[in-house]
C-alpha cells in the first residue's frame, strides 16, 4: 500500500479514517472474491458452452431442415437435420416440415416407406410422376419402351429398359439415376445436355434437357454415349451440324435454349398454348408415341402421354362423351361443350391468377409430391367440365361432413369473413403446406410411430 500524502504532512497526528473511505475499502476488498468467481463462471461456461447457445444452436439447426413429424423430439429432429444436411425454416411449436435440397424430397405412400427425390431444387425435375402407361424411346434407330412417368423424378431409368443395361456386364450409367429438367431454371456445376431417347420433346416451349447431376449422379453416359450430343462438340463446325445445338463464345457447343438470350425469352411464351405465365402447364410435350392411362368410371382410358402439357382440348376424341355419336349424352348427339374447351394441368403450388382443380383422371399421380391440378382458366376456357363429370370435386362438397369425406383431397378452410368456409383442394387451402401425398403418408403410418405429416 501507498502512503497516503496526507499521512506524511501530519505523520504526528493522523486524522481518523470516515466512514466513507472505510466503506469504500470494505467493497473493494468484497469486489476481489465476486470478480474471480465471474470470471470463473464465464471460462467454465467457454469451455462447457451455455445452454443458451446450445439453444440457439438447435434452433439454426431445426431451420436448416423441415422433418415430417409433428411429435419427433427437439433432439430427433437436429439429428435428423445433421444426418439429411436438408434446409429450411421452423414452421411452429418444434413442428417442422421437410423440404430436402440436393437429396429431393421424402415421400412415404401407404404401403411402402421409400425415399422420392425430384433433384436439387436448384434443378428440381420436370413432369408428372407415378403414372401407369408407357413411351416408346428412340435408341440406336430402334423403339424400346419405358413407363410414361420416365424422368420425372431420381431414378435409374435405364437400368431395366435401355438394351445396352441388359447385358451380363452393363455399363456404369445403367444404375444412375438422372431426370429430366427445364433447362432454363436449372442452377448446376455442368450444362445439362437435350434429350436423346426423346429429341422433340418440349416443356414450356423449350427443348427439354437430362441432368444426373442433380440427382447426386455423375454423368458417364454423356461422354461415353451420347456422340451426338452439343457438350461433346469440340468446335463451333462440328456444333452447328446439330439444329439443336448453338456454339457459345463463353460456354462452347450447348444446347440451342441455353444459348444467349433463349431463356430470358421464356416469359415471352404463347399464354394460349402454355398456360398464364403465373400458372403455366407442366408436364412435358412430344414423348411421343406413348400413352398415360387415366381412370374414369370404372373403365381405363389412354390419352395421350402429353396430356395437360399444353392447352389443348384433350378430352375431344378421347373421352368417351367427346366421341361423338351414341357415345354423347346430348339429346341431340351434340358433344358437351367442355370436349372442345382447352385446358392444362398445373401446379397448385405456384399457380395465381386462375381457379386449379384437383384432377378426376390421376388420383395417384403426383407433381413434385404433390396432387395433379388442372386448369381451363390458364388457358382462357370456361370449365364446364367440372361442374358436370367431376362430381368428387373439392368445390362440390358444401358441408365440411361431405369435404371430410375425402381426407386425402379436399380441406375445409375459412375464407374470411365474407366468404365463410368453403371446401378447397388441401394444397391450394394450405398453400402446399399440406398435400394429399404426407396426408396418405400419415395415415399409411405404424401406429407405434409418433410422426404424423402436416
Amino acid at each position: 500500500w501507498l502512503k497516503p500524502c496526507w499521512l506524511e504532512r501530519n505523520i504526528a497526528s493522523p486524522p481518523k479514517p470516515s466512514l466513507f473511505f472505510a466503506l469504500a475499502s470494505l467493497t473493494m476488498l468484497l469486489m476481489i472474491p465476486i470478480a474471480f468467481l465471474i470470471a470463473s463462471v464465464v471460462a467454465f461456461d467457454e469451455a462447457v458452452g451455455s445452454p443458451s447457445c446450445h439453444a440457439q444452436e438447435e434452433v439454426s439447426m431445426m431451420q436448416k431442415t423441415m422433418v415430417v413429424s409433428a411429435a419427433t423430439t427437439r433432439d430427433a429432429a437436429i439429428q435428423a437435420a445433421k444426418a439429411e444436411g436438408a434446409a429450411s425454416s421452423v414452421l411452429a411449436s418444434g413442428v417442422i416440415v421437410n423440404d430436402m435440397v440436393a437429396a429431393g424430397r421424402t415421400a412415404r405412400s401407404s404401403s411402402e416407406d421409400a425415399v422420392v427425390s425430384f433433384g436439387d431444387r436448384a434443378c428440381r425435375c420436370i413432369g408428372i410422376s407415378n403414372t401407369t402407361g408407357s413411351v416408346a424411346a428412340r435408341i440406336q434407330g430402334l423403339s424400346f419402351k419405358y413407363p410414361s412417368e420416365i424422368g420425372t423424378r431420381c431414378a435409374a431409368w435405364d437400368s431395366v429398359h435401355h438394351p445396352d443395361c441388359m447385358r451380363a456386364s452393363p455399363p456404369s450409367w445403367c444404375s444412375k439415376q438422372w431426370c429430366y429438367v427445364d433447362p432454363c431454371n436449372c442452377d448446376t456445376s455442368s450444362l445439362p445436355p437435350t434429350a436423346s431417347y426423346f429429341p422433340d420433346s418440349m416443356y414450356l416451349n423449350y427443348p427439354v434437357h437430362y441432368s444426373y447431376e442433380t440427382c447426386g449422379s455423375i454423368d458417364t453416359y454423356t461422354a461415353d454415349y451420347y456422340d451426338e450430343a452439343c457438350l461433346n462438340q469440340q468446335n463451333e463446325k462440328d456444333c452447328i451440324k446439330y439444329s439443336k445445338c448453338s456454339w457459345s463464345l463463353s460456354l462452347g457447343c450447348v444446347g440451342a435454349s441455353l444459348s444467349g438470350i433463349s431463356c430470358d425469352l421464356k416469359h415471352t411464351v404463347d399464354i394460349h398454348v402454355w398456360g398464364q405465365e403465373s400458372c403455366q402447364c407442366i408436364n412435358v410435350a412430344n414423348m411421343m408415341p406413348g400413352q398415360i392411362n387415366m381412370e374414369l368410371n370404372n373403365m381405363t382410358v389412354a390419352y395421350p402421354e402429353a396430356v395437360g402439357s399444353m392447352c389443348a382440348a384433350w378430352h375431344d376424341g378421347v373421352h368417351p362423351e367427346c366421341q361423338g355419336g351414341s357415345s354423347s349424352t346430348s339429346s341431340t348427339g351434340e358433344m358437351p361443350a367442355w370436349c372442345s374447351a382447352k385446358w392444362c394441368f398445373v401446379d397448385p403450388c405456384t399457380c395465381s391468377g386462375a381457379t386449379p382443380v384437383v384432377s378426376d383422371l390421376l388420383s395417384e399421380a403426383n407433381y413434385h409430391g404433390v396432387s395433379i391440378y388442372y386448369s381451363y382458366d390458364t388457358c382462357g376456357s370456361k370449365d364446364t367440365y367440372t361442374t358436370t363429370q367431376n362430381s368428387d370435386a373439392c368445390e362440390h362438397q358444401l358441408t365440411e361432413e361431405a369435404c371430410n369425406a375425402s381426407p386425402f383431397t379436399c380441406l375445409w378452410s375459412f375464407m374470411g369473413n365474407n366468404v365463410g368456409h368453403v371446401c378447397r383442394g388441401i394444397e391450394t387451402a394450405t398453400y402446399c403446406a399440406q398435400t394429399a401425398q404426407k396426408k396418405k403418408a400419415s395415415s399409411g403410418a405404424s401406429s407405434s410411430s409418433a410422426s404424423s405429416l402436416l
